[in-house]
């Protein structure tokens, strides 16, 4: 008989997109569409992302409106959800990773709505899920206006607070020290579904 060589199923990806405005938020409806386009072109078959709109009874733009801005090459890879009362930041992501974990992923992530993510952002962070141990990975953040200045390499902490770490460093300076315990910014990181569950 011969053999068949079967290839692996891709490491499965559900990302999670929260926000809590309308279009009259001009700049951060303007960055939330930006956003959704770079993550919603970068989606591969088995692939989610999760829109939760947290508090449309105040005002926050219905999430159906927010597709059609952004116009997605695959919209059938979009969850919606629209939560009336506003349930803050954690909670609206409550919502989505409950929402996530029923399309069992291998990984579940957010995009914070004012993130927009580079071109090959999720192609690398797969990448980095296929090859590595941890439970949780990230990249760097840097301004988008100001693409040399860094906003976040990860977080630490001290004296009972979350840093950002190489805050307001340029790319070249080195910095905070390389041995310090750090973890994934939560505006841009991926943990995995075992760690998510837990």
């Amino acid at each position: 008989p011969v053999r068949q060589n079967r290839k692996a199923p891709m490491t499965s990806i559900t990302l999670i997109t929260v926000y809590h405005f309308n279009s009259k938020n001009n700049e951060a409806y303007r960055r939330l569409v930006r956003g959704l386009r770079s993550s919603t072109e970068q989606l591969e078959s088995n692939d989610r992302l999760i829109l939760v709109a947290n508090g449309t009874n105040g005002g926050t733009e219905d999430p159906d409106t927010v597709l059609k801005d952004v116009n997605p090459p695959h919209s059938a890879r979009i969850i919606t959800k629209a939560v009336e009362n506003n349930v803050r930041a954690a909670g609206g992501l409550n919502i989505g990773v409950l929402e996530a974990l029923k399309y069992q992923s291998d990984w579940i992530g957010q995009i914070q709505s004012s993130v927009v993510i580079n071109k090959r952002w999720l192609e690398t962070m797969r990448s980095k899920a296929n090859s590595s141990t941890a439970h949780g990975i990230g990249g760097r953040l840097t301004y988008e206006k100001h693409t040399d200045i860094i906003w976040a390499d990860g977080h630490f902490l001290t004296e009972g607070r979350i840093l950002n770490l190489r805050f307001k460093r340029q790319l070249n300076d080195p910095g905070d020290d390389p041995n310090r315990w750090t973890f994934p910014c939560l505006s841009a990181a991926l943990f995995s579904a075992k760690t998510v569950q837990l």
